[in-house]
């Protein structure tokens, strides 16, 4: 992506998991009914780990670089029309 988090080493390039398409499937499943959540997975010898729900990352305070794509990322984030932003 062209932007970044400070508080990661940035990777460049890995290679993309051979249970891809099964760990989609599960962060699919078990973020069915909320509006945002990093759902943690890892594979280890072809096989598919859970490790934790992060409903807030850095509790929302840690900018993207460059700048600009705080409010992109943002955008992308519908909220249900319950809940008020001030």
């Amino acid at each position: 992506m062209p932007f970044y988090r400070t508080d990661y080493h940035r990777l460049g390039m890995i290679e993309k998991p051979s249970q891809f398409e099964l760990m989609k499937d599960i962060a699919g499943k078990l973020s069915k009914d909320t509006s945002f959540v990093r759902i943690d997975l890892f594979e280890v010898d072809g096989h598919v780990y859970f490790s934790e729900f992060t409903l807030c990352p850095a509790s929302g305070f840690m900018p993207f670089v460059p700048s600009e794509y705080d409010e992109i990322v943002g955008s992308w984030l519908k909220l249900p029309s319950d809940i008020k932003v001030d």
